[in-house]
């Protein structure tokens, strides 16, 4: 399971070779930058991140330790847990 999502808050899943184009519940980089809500495609996905302190990645990104939760359209959910989720340039 890969999730990106830009600071605007438009993004792309990949899962199972399958591509999802997403928008964010809330956009912005802050709304972002705590996790959050996307969706789009008859999915979304809920970014739950870690409160404890960030690791240093590379450069100025940082990363936590995060949960993703996948619900589709009719009504099924998946629990992706010990993922990454990492934020910054």
């Amino acid at each position: 399971m890969l999730l990106v999502v830009r600071d605007e808050g438009d993004g792309l899943a990949s899962l199972n070779r399958r591509r999802y184009s997403l928008a964010a519940a809330t956009p912005g980089r802050d709304a972002i930058a705590v996790g959050g809500i996307v969706a789009g495609n008859g999915v979304s996905f809920t970014i739950r991140r870690a409160s404890d302190d960030p690791v240093a990645v590379r450069g100025s990104s940082q990363a936590w330790a995060a949960t993703l939760d996948m619900r589709t359209a009719d009504g099924g959910e998946r629990v992706y847990r010990d993922g990454r989720w990492e934020c910054g340039s």
